[in-house]
């Protein structure tokens, strides 16, 4: 369960940009709280600063933000998008589902694209957990158009790498190496030294999945490389198993 957990981390990486939680940030917002309490996007920022240690804090700031809105639509949809992502990870599902279809009808309602395809790569992430690849492939793919009509290369890079899980789960291994190398470029130059490294932990597995083991050691240690850089203990673990389960083929 452990493992799934950590797993689960660094496809929210990819989804959600991050998951290292910065605690002069965190603490920079907690301090504006206490000035003005009902500041939403405060609230919203912080709750989402907990999605990644502390639920049940992130659940009642986001009630508290909800239940003081007074029409602020675009917070509203984030309280509510991140109230899905909180639901996902405690395995409420049906209440993520509603609150994913809640989020994305607000931002289609006010055009807000950016958030749109923030909520539709949610609804991926959502399908994906639930073994449902076609649905995941149908939302990552919706997210992807979005961030290319607004020309943020970043953001539709982490699209493709999101699209690549599902090819690897389908076994469409060679469009799963395509989009994860043409997703390297937004990174690779540009400071993004973790999802550089989990653009190659992947690549690393999909190779390893092939049987092309040599390969998959060379990006496996690319990997571990970036993650030792920038103290990725996390992303060590699950490097350091898939290490062991190469070996194992390898029988060294």
């Amino acid at each position: 369960m452990k493992f799934f957990y950590v797993f689960w981390a660094l496809f929210l990486t990819v989804l959600r940009s991050g998951f290292c939680q910065d605690t002069d940030f965190t603490d920079s917002l907690k301090t504006i709280l206490k000035r003005d309490p009902e500041n939403l996007a405060v609230i919203n920022d912080l709750a989402y600063e907990y999605t990644y240690t502390d639920l049940d804090s992130a659940r009642t700031l986001l009630l508290y933000a909800l239940d003081v809105n007074e029409g602020d639509s675009l917070q509203m949809g984030i309280s509510i998008e991140t109230l899905a992502i909180v639901d996902e990870i405690q395995g409420n599902i049906r209440a993520a589902i509603s609150h994913h279809f809640e989020s994305i009808e607000i931002f289609e309602l006010i055009d807000s694209p950016k958030h749109l395809a923030w909520a539709y790569n949610g609804m991926g992430a959502l399908h994906y957990q639930q073994y449902d690849y076609e649905q995941a492939l149908a939302y990552f793919l919706r997210s992807k158009r979005i961030r290319e009509e607004l020309n943020d290369p970043v953001e539709v890079a982490k699209s493709m790498v999101n699209i690549a899980l599902i090819f690897n789960k389908t076994e469409q291994f060679d469009s799963s190496l395509l989009y994860l190398k043409l997703s390297l470029r937004p990174f690779v130059g540009n400071e993004d030294l973790l999802m550089e490294s989990i653009v190659y932990l992947n690549l690393g597995s999909t190779y390893s999945y092939m049987g092309e083991l040599d390969s998959a050691g060379l990006y496996f240690n690319k990997a571990e490389e970036i993650q030792k850089q920038i103290g990725d203990t996390e992303g060590l673990g699950v490097l350091y198993r898939k290490l062991g389960e190469l070996y194992s083929e390898k029988k060294q």
